[in-house]
């Protein structure tokens, strides 16, 4: 085994369609988790609400296809 092949991270596809987010499910939507993130990771509480609103929007068009045909799953109501 290669070395960067034991630290691999889960991939970002498709993770709209994937709540509730973090390891204990405490996060419903992504707002929820890139704000907790934010805090855990670099330390900020306080959010502009446009660059919140703007990394849901990125993370979102990581939503894709398979075999030729839009994923389907349930989004999470909240969002």
């Amino acid at each position: 085994r290669h070395a960067y092949t034991a630290r691999c991270v889960p991939t970002l596809r498709n993770v709209e369609l994937t709540w509730p987010y973090m390891h204990d499910a405490s996060a419903q939507t992504l707002e929820e988790a890139i704000t907790k993130m934010y805090h855990y990771q670099l330390g900020y509480d306080k959010l502009d609400k446009k660059e919140v609103r703007l990394l849901v929007a990125f993370l979102k068009t990581l939503t894709g296809e398979y075999n030729g045909k839009p994923v389907q799953g349930e989004v999470c109501p909240a969002s």
